[in-house]
């Protein structure tokens, strides 16, 4: 089972995707590097499932999930924005212990 599937995301992907975005191989690329607590992930959840111009999905290969892609668009700016955050690194280095 190697196919590669978009998978919406949904709020049992949560504490994954928080976990992958407190790891210091995701946080060094963000606006902020600060710990992003349970609650501040469920706020997010909250306000981006309101959104009307933005869609997120989990990336799975092989039945694994490792990665979170985002697109928004930014009407105000006329553009639209992709952005990936990775559990990629963050699997490869606790394979054994991660979960997906």
């Amino acid at each position: 089972m190697n196919d590669v599937r978009l998978v919406k995301l949904v709020v049992d992907d949560l504490e994954m995707v928080r976990h992958w975005r407190n790891s210091k191989d995701v946080s060094q690329y963000m606006y902020t590097e600060n710990i992003i607590s349970a609650s501040d992930q469920q706020n997010w959840f909250n306000k981006i499932g309101q959104s009307t111009n933005s869609i997120y999905w989990i990336i799975e290969f092989g039945g694994k999930k490792l990665e979170l892609l985002m697109s928004q668009e930014l009407t105000h700016l006329s553009k639209v924005v992709i952005g990936l955050s990775t559990g990629r690194l963050v699997y490869t280095r606790c394979r054994n212990r991660c979960k997906s």
